[in-house]
């Protein structure tokens, strides 16, 4: 039995969540839901359609921010087991949360990495007439409010490690600024993006937006470096640059600028490709193949090999209880046939075919 809720009101509870959990972390600069609804309301645009990559670049110049988190709840509810007789028995209840996210690059559309954090919480208790002795008033507090806290805990830990490795390419900004004459530019970024003295920074230009012939929707920007810009006085929220190369009298108010040329944001998606994540979501045995829930959004490309891998042992704190870290195991390898935006086909290649089940854990890396 799993206990269900307005998706809706979930999407929201986990999101105002995973905000406080940003707040004390510390790392990023989080722009609060009503702040972030009130600018998009102003541009005309909805919160409920920034799902796409495609729709990144445009809220990252409307909010001047480098990177966008997108995500989705794949799995929320509380599994509850009876054990004994009459309706009079021993309840054990286990709650459990799975939460999939994506950092955009708003220069780009293109996406940085995936994660998915997931937790889960069990508790147990006498149990009278269907009645569960568990304090359901409060959702933080409850078994599956605290899985979910370990969820996305799990979420922000993982986003933190990989924007580690991608804060030198991910700092993107717009020219607020430009008089060509006296070559002066000024951005709309500052020390709070990370924007420093004598920095470097390239203008890009979109030569070409690649769309889907089928929605129509921009699927890939063609970018390419048209001018060198090196910082010359930078405060709080803006900086202040000057051309040092390229086609410096064809930059316009509006162009966008960033920390990368884009050979290091290809090298560190090149990386990051190595440790792909998603979950197996049905299992076709006649053939031997898999559907699992990552496609080309997620980086995944046909012929790329995926491993099934189990958990053998979870290792927790003993000071909080929560999962440190997660030992597993291979248990079957697969190659991809087929590939679309969000999903993938894959074919049985070695290991235990008849081991993997849906709901398994499966990676591009070992």
């Amino acid at each position: 039995m799993s206990q269900q809720m307005e998706r809706g009101k979930v999407g929201r509870a986990v999101s105002d969540m995973l905000i406080t959990e940003f707040v004390k972390d510390g790392t990023f600069k989080v722009i609060e839901r009503n702040q972030l609804e009130k600018i998009l309301s102003e541009q005309k645009l909805s919160i409920s359609g920034v799902i796409d990559p495609s729709d990144a670049a445009k809220l990252g110049k409307v909010l001047g921010v480098s990177a966008v988190i997108v995500g989705s709840v794949t799995q929320f509810g509380v599994d509850r087991q009876t054990i004994g007789l009459f309706g009079i028995g021993i309840k054990k209840s286990t709650a459990k949360v799975a939460i999939n996210a994506r950092m955009i690059d708003t220069s780009s559309g293109e996406i940085f990495f995936a994660a998915e954090g997931s937790g889960e919480e069990e508790a147990s208790g006498v149990d009278v007439g269907g009645y569960i002795n568990v304090d359901s008033a409060s959702f933080a507090n409850s078994i599956l409010g605290v899985a979910t806290k370990k969820a996305l805990k799990d979420i922000v830990k993982q986003i933190r490690e990989q924007s580690a490795k991608l804060k030198e390419s991910a700092i993107t900004a717009y020219v607020a600024m430009c008089d060509i004459k006296a070559n002066t530019f000024i951005i709309d970024s500052g020390k709070e993006s990370g924007i420093e003295n004598d920095q470097t920074l390239y203008v890009i230009k979109v030569l070409k937006e690649v769309k889907s012939p089928k929605t129509g929707e921009v699927i890939k920007r063609i970018t390419d470096v048209i001018a060198e810009l090196k910082i010359t006085e930078v405060d709080k929220t803006s900086a202040t640059a000057t051309c040092v190369s390229g086609k410096c009298d064809i930059i316009k108010e509006g162009d966008m600028v960033s920390t990368s040329s884009g050979k290091e944001t290809k090298e560190q998606l090149a990386k990051l490709k190595a440790s792909i994540n998603a979950s197996v979501a049905y299992v076709e045995p006649s053939n031997k193949t898999i559907i699992f829930d990552a496609g080309k959004d997620q980086g995944v490309e046909k012929d790329q090999i995926f491993y099934v891998t189990k958990v053998i042992k979870e290792i927790k704190s003993p000071t909080t209880g929560e999962i440190i870290k997660r030992i597993t195991d291979i248990v079957a390898e697969f190659k991809v046939t087929e590939v679309d935006k969000s999903s993938a086909t894959a074919a049985f290649v070695s290991g235990g075919f008849e081991n993997v089940k849906e709901g398994d854990k499966i990676s591009s890396s070992k």
